[in-house]
């Protein structure tokens, strides 16, 4: 699927894999029109800052001609800025977090950028992701409101049990500021996959450059799950480089693949892991034995996958479980309500 996306001269392709593996490519007599092509590509993937930082280290007979240079180099720098910028933001939150003893998990973007990669610029992000509390929620909302930033729709008070996520935006420094999701929950598939109580990612979070995180075994299923099951379509090799680095982390694997399985997430993982081998160089363990996946999830997995939208399969996948009939009820008039009012 990411081969055909690329759409890369063949050299161009085999030159780009080299790198991401930390091979040693062959030199290229690629024209600079054809350099040009990899430009598009790689922003596409989110990877120019990654494959600079990776290009530079090489013997300069292996470089891109020097525009394609300047150009990457150019993104880098901007990510690099990003990253400083976004970590002054997470101090300021987090100071005002911690007046009001709220915990907080950095997820994805800049806690990637810390944990795993080279350099924080290597790894850009859209938005800073955190991880709360689900009883934390209302006032994680209210701290961030008086540090400027708006609620751009409060969807904890309607769907708390079927949604995960609010988004926050800076009222008076948009440009500087990014935008703001806060988390109750790692995922939407309350329906068929098996749920984590949220204390427990916080229980097992390990602490990065002041900021705490998820440990490395439960970031990569959640990766995995963010681009298999709802980015399925669209996934980037960003996202498959964070599940080869996050990999290579792993101490204890019996223990993810336990996890992995009675989440409902083995497929997911699986597979995720073997597009880091393809595309990063990471290897597993020779000794790992996969266990087989439920039925359930297989089911589960070939439907996300095929992309199938009838409401059977929606309600199937994502309703919750152990509604009483009253919560049903009431959960089903916010989810009408507030699909009626974003039609």
């Amino acid at each position: 699927m990411i081969d055909a996306a690329l759409n890369l001269p063949g050299p161009l392709q085999r030159y780009l894999i080299a790198v991401l593996r930390d091979k040693m490519p062959l030199p290229l007599t690629a024209a600079l029109d054809e350099w040009e092509q990899l430009i598009p590509c790689l922003n596409q993937h989110g990877i120019s800052s990654l494959l600079y930082y990776k290009i530079k280290h090489l013997p300069k007979n292996l470089h891109p001609p020097g525009e394609i240079m300047h150009k990457i180099r150019n993104i880098f720098m901007l990510n690099s800025l990003k990253s400083i910028q976004m970590e002054n933001q997470i101090a300021e939150i987090s100071a005002a977090f911690n007046k009001q003893g709220i915990k907080t998990l950095v997820l994805k973007g800049l806690a990637f950028g810390k944990s795993v990669y080279p350099d924080p610029g290597t790894r850009p992000f859209c938005d800073l992701d955190i991880l709360v509390l689900p009883h934390d929620v209302l006032k994680t909302r209210e701290t961030l409101v008086k540090l400027g930033y708006k609620c751009k729709d409060k969807t904890y008070d309607r769907l708390k049990r079927l949604e995960i996520e609010e988004q926050f935006v800076h009222s008076n420094s948009p440009a500087t500021k990014r935008m703001v999701e806060v988390h109750w929950d790692l995922h939407g598939f309350h329906g068929e996959m098996q749920h984590i109580p949220v204390k427990e990612y916080f229980k097992r979070s390990i602490c990065v450059d002041g900021f705490n995180t998820l440990n490395p075994g439960d970031a990569l299923v959640y990766a995995a799950i963010h681009m298999l099951l709802i980015h399925n379509q669209s996934f980037r090799l960003l996202w498959i480089y964070d599940i080869g680095l996050l990999a290579k982390q792993i101490k204890e694997w019996d223990i993810l693949i336990e996890r992995s399985k009675a989440m409902g997430a083995l497929i997911a993982v699986k597979q995720a892991l073997k597009l880091a081998e393809y595309w990063t160089g990471f290897k597993l363990p020779q000794e790992i034995i996969w266990p087989e996946p439920t039925k359930k999830e297989s089911k589960t997995w070939n439907q996300i996958i095929s992309r199938q939208k009838s409401i059977y399969t929606w309600f199937r996948i994502r309703w919750p479980k152990g509604l009483n009939w009253f919560e049903s009820i009431n959960l089903l008039k916010h989810f009408y309500l507030d699909r009626k009012g974003k039609s």
